[in-house]
């Protein structure tokens, strides 16, 4: 009953992953995957924006897997780049399916799975998880109780798969899209309306309060709420990419930084030649160029946050001005 009710008590008590060198070990589950698992559980919708190698992936199979097994009838769609990365996450589930203690499946009257292949696993409670392609027609006509959307960003037809994909949620279904950035695409158009304009600290992650325009509640985990990553990983992560690359895949920031212009806050991505932006002199000043350079291989990127607001961090290089001034926090 207790692992029916709480699904962080189920994975981190039960639940065992395979790693891929070090063997079987127990899902041990980090506090900003633990945030994830609780928004997952609060909204209907969720959208995160991450770096990469959080094991946010793993960590939503087990989710899948609690769902599926505590759950009669649960419908959860996978869809991900390509339909292997699908099937990986199947796999995924079926290994920690198989390792969960006999008392507790013999209870659940789940001692097989009814039917399973390489695309779908399904249990005789009439739940399944089912891999699914991204072509036009994926889960079209299907009532679904969870969609899981890996790597959003990077799925071309992703607006197309989406629209065909909402009114299958229509009856009380769930939706978790994650991915790293990619430019403004569809992805950055569904962030976007989930911006509330509001953020509100987690342990270790950074949420929106509430739900935006759009139903979804946004998450951002950029590389350093890992608690085993540190700034030689970023540094040897960093080496082969160049500014953007690092963006994207590391810092989750680039075009989705804010930057205060005359007519409001704007994405970094969005200031254009001509916008007025508030610099280190109090005053608007147009801009009249926009650019980037690549980092070099030998530079540090720090990360600069100031007392009263440590939720809108900068990440710079060490040649970068900076203009302070003092802060009341009462």
């Amino acid at each position: 009953m207790k692992c029916a009710e709480d699904p962080i008590y189920f994975i981190k008590k039960y639940l065992y992953i395979q790693h891929p060198i070090r063997g079987r070990l127990p899902f041990e589950l980090y506090p900003f995957q633990e945030e994830c698992v609780d928004a997952f559980l609060n909204y209907k919708f969720n959208i995160v924006l991450k770096s990469r190698q959080l094991g946010l992936s793993t960590t939503t199979s087990a989710y899948c897997l609690w769902m599926a097994l505590f759950r009669r009838d649960a419908n959860i769609l996978v869809m991900a780049t390509k339909l292997e990365v699908g099937k990986f996450m199947i796999q995924k589930i079926r290994t920690a399916f198989k390792m969960l203690p006999a008392w507790m499946l013999n209870l659940l009257e789940l001692t097989d799975p009814e039917a399973e292949s390489v695309k779908y696993i399904r249990f005789n409670n009439g739940s399944r998880i089912t891999a699914i392609p991204t072509s036009g027609d994926a889960g079209r006509g299907e009532a679904v109780t969870l969609l899981i959307v890996d790597e959003a960003a990077h799925i071309d037809n992703l607006e197309e798969l989406w629209l065909g994909l909402y009114p299958t949620l229509s009856t009380g279904g769930r939706a978790i899209v994650f991915s790293t950035p990619a430019g403004k695409n569809f992805f950055y158009q569904m962030w976007m309306g989930a911006e509330t304009g509001e953020w509100e600290e987690g342990k270790v992650g950074q949420h929106c309060k509430g739900v935006g325009k759009n139903g979804f509640h946004g998450i951002k985990l950029p590389w350093f709420v890992h608690p085993e990553r540190d700034e030689k990983w970023f540094e040897d992560q960093a080496k082969p990419m160049d500014a953007r690359g690092i963006a994207q895949e590391l810092l989750c920031v680039g075009p989705y930084s804010r930057i205060e212009t005359s007519d409001g806050f704007k994405y970094a991505s969005d200031i254009t030649v001509g916008d007025q932006v508030l610099t280190h002199t109090g005053r608007f000043q147009k801009v009249i160029n926009v650019g980037c350079r690549p980092v070099e291989q030998n530079e540090t990127i720090y990360e600069v946050s100031v007392p009263c607001n440590r939720e809108e961090n900068l990440y710079i290089t060490g040649n970068h001005p900076l203009y302070g001034k003092k802060f009341s926090c009462s």
